[in-house]
């Protein structure tokens, strides 16, 4: 993917929580239409993660819509490329959990599925992961907070 590019291809959103201990890693799950998509799609967010930290920008952004449901904007800009993803109709129950769990870790993660026949399937989350630890919520900057006690490099094992 190169120069701009919207990402029209992802189905939805979908919340996941992952157990450790007592606590709950939040996480963005971007569920596309099949795997090949996936694959591609992710792998533009894993360049990112690569390229030089002075030339590069992300941004996870929800705002509420008219409807009162959540419009989720993921915005990936590097090395001449940018990646514009945006997912509406996202259930407001979901955000506040999102939100919560953020408030007891530090980071959340971002994670990528596909359907086959109507059946979600998760990309391998050792390989396809990303950790952040700031999102936007209706212009209201929402940072995770420290947390020595979770492993982050062993969450996928």
């Amino acid at each position: 993917m190169s120069d701009s590019e919207r990402n029209e291809s992802v189905v939805r959103f979908r919340y996941v929580g992952i157990k450790i201990n007592k606590l709950e890693i939040p996480g963005i799950c971007l569920t596309y239409s099949d795997r090949p998509t996936a694959k591609r799609m992710f792998k533009v967010i894993q360049r990112y993660i690569t390229s030089p930290a002075e030339r590069r920008s992300m941004s996870v952004v929800f705002s509420t819509d008219r409807q009162g449901r959540f419009v989720l904007e993921i915005g990936v800009m590097f090395a001449g490329t940018s990646l514009n993803t945006s997912v509406s109709g996202i259930d407001p129950a979901l955000v506040k959990q999102l939100v919560a769990a953020l408030r007891h870790v530090t980071y959340y993660v971002i994670l990528a599925g596909y359907e086959v026949d109507g059946n979600f399937e998760l990309l391998p989350p050792k390989a396809f992961h990303l950790f952040r630890s700031s999102l936007v919520v209706d212009g209201a900057l929402i940072e995770g907070v420290p947390n020595t006690a979770v492993d982050w490099d062993r969450i996928f094992e």
